[in-house]
């Protein structure tokens, strides 16, 4: 991020930051498990999972992307754990290492 986007858009405290109210007042934050989301709660713009997929084998890293699938807006971002790893999906287009959008 440019330094002009860090200064509008988070708040420093200490060595951390705290996103402004400016994006809070325009934002949902949730902590759930990937497999109790409903599509109700939905759609999503963008979804962090941070290593998650590392712990799941094949079949279940498929279930979850198909999860993600059904719960994100087109063209929403989906930010992975850099030791994450997930097979290519025709859903999901990756955009660097540990981004992808979808579809």
């Amino acid at each position: 991020m440019s330094e002009e986007d860090i200064t509008r858009y988070f708040t420093p405290i200490g060595s951390e930051y705290k996103i402004s109210s400016i994006l809070q007042t325009h934002a949902t934050f949730i902590q759930k498990n990937i497999f109790d989301l409903s599509e109700k709660e939905t759609p999503f713009d963008v979804v962090l999972s941070r290593n998650l997929f590392i712990y799941f084998n094949t079949q279940t890293r498929q279930r979850a992307l198909t999860q993600l699938s059904k719960t994100l807006k087109k063209e929403a971002l989906l930010l992975l754990g850099h030791a994450d790893f997930i097979e290519p999906a025709p859903t999901f287009k990756q955009l660097d290492n540990t981004i992808y959008k979808k579809l």
